[in-house]
């Protein structure tokens, strides 16, 4: 039996044919969830940085962020301040390779038109050409949707992007997807100031249309003596009431008629741990322009004073979400969100390990869910540690997982 949680894959061979999958063994799983297991296949899940899953609701389309980078090298940006962007010269500076090297495909088949132009001889150059030149310690990551396959893997990769003179930096976080025809879907993305419509220097909320199975751009940044220009390609914001603060990771509730419920948030980006998820419910009129009831502050049941609580999933029956780091239920009685009445008793579903050794599981979350030969099944995130250092930090590599409810 396993000693400690991570990945234990196996192969399966009969004659002629082998097939690879790999089980992931938790600190804990609810009672009643199926094996959780790693995406299968080679597209998905890679050696490079994947996070922020979002499947469709017929489970079909699958979208991560990705990129080629050492997810672990995001705090020891500012230790490789003054270093001109590269890792020469900064020999010194504390898992400088963590921060400079990159990791995973960044080309066809797997990730094929990735914003390559801040990668140079294996190298992730952390300079922009914007503002006339300035050394910017940011990873260059970017979205991708991906097709089931009959086998079960996911893979056609397409990417749906910010044009930025191809230096993926000014990137969204948090997507959701609403599946409306054979080729088109519902894309809805949190993305900070884009074009200057933003009262604050928070992440807003923007909605589009993105055709599946091909690439898609957002929005167009194109830079210039003075900064940048910005070109809006179809996208707008939600017509919330206010966007003041963070809203970020959305998730867009469809009602079984079709018709749009509400659009759940977090404010991941901000300290104050006190108010960690919202939800906008739409009273009136047509998507995304109607009228909005202004952001209702989930309770304390499920929002803890003491606790931070992000990514939330709602199917109109039950809540999932992300605290500490577990993925977490809770089970709607009905009523308003905003009271405690309405809602039932926390579970943990999948639960992970403190842990600081090599091979470990340290978090889950992002849930989001899908429904497969007529099961539901959760998608989520999960932090393998790769490498470790003895200090505070591991060489953290972020993968995509899947159970069965």
């Amino acid at each position: 039996y396993p000693t400690q949680t991570g990945e234990y894959p196996f192969v399966v061979t009969h004659g002629d044919t082998s097939i690879t999958r790999t089980p992931i063994v938790l600190a804990g799983v609810r009672s009643g969830v199926g094996q959780p297991t790693a995406i299968p296949g080679s597209f998905v899940n890679t050696e490079g940085y994947e996070d922020g899953p979002v499947v469709s609701a017929n489970g079909q389309w699958l979208f991560i962020q990705t990129g080629p980078i050492h997810f672990s090298g995001i705090p020891y940006f500012y230790s490789a301040e003054g270093c001109g962007g590269s890792l020469e010269g900064c020999e010194a500076t504390t898992n400088g390779d963590w921060v400079f090297n990159a990791i995973g495909p960044h080309t066809a088949p797997e990730r094929p038109g990735f914003f390559d132009e801040r990668i140079v001889g294996g190298q992730i150059v952390h300079h922009t050409s914007f503002y006339g030149g300035l050394d910017v310690f940011s990873p260059p990551t970017l979205f991708y949707g991906f097709q089931r396959q009959t086998d079960g893997t996911y893979a056609d990769p397409f990417l749906v992007a910010v044009d930025d003179n191809r230096e993926a930096l000014f990137n969204p976080f948090g997507q959701s997807v609403r599946i409306d025809s054979e080729d088109e879907a519902t894309y809805l993305f949190s993305f900070n100031d884009w074009g200057g419509e933003s009262i604050d220097d928070g992440h807003d909320v923007f909605t589009t249309t993105i055709q599946l199975g091909t690439p898609n751009t957002l929005g167009k940044y194109t830079p210039t003596a003075e900064g940048f220009t910005k070109e809006w390609l179809n996208a707008v914001p939600v017509g919330f009431p206010s966007d003041a603060g963070t809203q970020g990771n959305p998730h867009l509730f469809t009602r079984a008629d079709g018709e749009v419920d509400s659009i759940w948030v977090d404010n991941e980006y901000d300290g104050d741990a006190s108010q960690d998820m919202f939800v906008y419910s739409l009273i009136s009129g047509a998507y995304p322009a109607g009228t909005w009831m202004d952001a209702v502050h989930l309770p304390e049941k499920i929002d803890g004073a003491s606790t931070h609580e992000a990514m939330p999933f709602f199917t109109g029956e039950t809540l999932y979400f992300h605290r500490e780091s577990n993925v977490l239920s809770i089970e709607y009685l009905g009523g308003d969100y905003a009271l405690s009445a309405s809602w039932a008793e926390t579970e943990i579903v999948l639960e992970a390990e403190a842990c600081g050794t090599v091979g470990c599981i340290s978090v889950v979350g992002e849930p989001t869910i899908g429904r497969i030969d007529g099961h539901p099944h959760l998608f989520f995130v999960y932090a393998l540690l790769r490498g470790y250092d003895g200090g505070s930090f591991g060489d953290v590599n972020m993968q995509i997982g899947s159970v069965q409810l």
